[in-house]
């Protein structure tokens, strides 16, 4: 290969694994979150009542605009993540929600003809109630917060890297358990609520179905990098990023 296909692929490359980490940093870390919350939920709590839908609705966004379960989440993911992979774009997908929020804070139909500092409360403060069917928060702060947090991860991973065999058998184990507890979650659910699926008209099935294998999906492929985790070395002398 010659050094002009070598300066070629790199900036191909490069834009390919932003787009990828782009979806899990946001969507995928978002999906994990929920889910996450979701079967901590699922547990039988003898001490507390049972959880209602709405209940764990508010888990997950009432502590809005700050999402810290998510934020948690993108973090500990990129963490992870930067250590198998290594990519140089995963500190750079925080970029492409930034540019969405500015054009939201600028742009957005909701936020026209409000002053900065109401701007500001809508997306970053009280100002923007999910209770009043405000989701400019879930669908513009939210994902700016997962994507600065999955890229602030992938540098931690420079500074604590999982370089010890214990370190990584332990890292590795605790991923592994998470991703087969809520798969044995989500297969649990389906069965419970089969007969409510084929109720379902059949573009509704086929919705409700496209976001199991979605969840699954999630599933599977934590339970996937947590056995990959299990069978990498790296160098201690070598960088991670490249």
């Amino acid at each position: 290969m010659t050094n002009s296909d070598t300066k070629t692929r790199r900036p191909l490359k490069f834009i390919l694994t932003l787009l990828g980490h782009q979806f899990i940093g946001t969507l995928d870390a978002l999906l994990l979150g929920s889910m996450l919350a979701t079967t901590a939920f699922d547990f039988p709590n003898p001490w507390a009542h049972t959880v209602t839908r709405y209940e764990l609705f508010r888990a997950l966004t009432g502590f809005a605009p700050y999402f810290p379960i998510h934020v948690i989440v993108a973090l500990l993911l990129g963490w992870i993540l930067a250590d198998l992979f290594g990519h140089q774009s995963m500190r750079w997908i925080w970029v492409g929600p930034y540019a969405w929020l500015v054009f939201a804070f600028t742009r957005l139909p909701t936020v026209l003809g409000l002053s900065i500092q109401e701007r500001l409360s809508h997306f970053f403060g009280h100002g923007c109630h999910l209770e009043n069917y405000c989701a400019d928060q879930l669908l513009v702060t939210l994902p700016f917060y997962a994507a600065v947090a999955y890229s602030i991860g992938a540098e931690v991973q420079q500074r604590i890297p999982i370089r010890s065999p214990t370190k990584r058998t332990k890292v590795s184990g605790i991923v592994l358990a998470v991703g087969i507890i809520m798969l044995a979650d989500l297969v649990v659910a389906i069965a419970s609520n089969h007969a409510y699926f084929f109720g379902l008209w059949q573009r509704q099935r086929l919705a409700f179905l496209a976001m199991l294998v979605l969840l699954a999906g999630v599933d599977v492929s934590l339970i996937i990098v947590a056995l990959k985790i299990r069978r990498i070395h790296h160098d201690p002398d070598t960088p991670r990023f490249a």
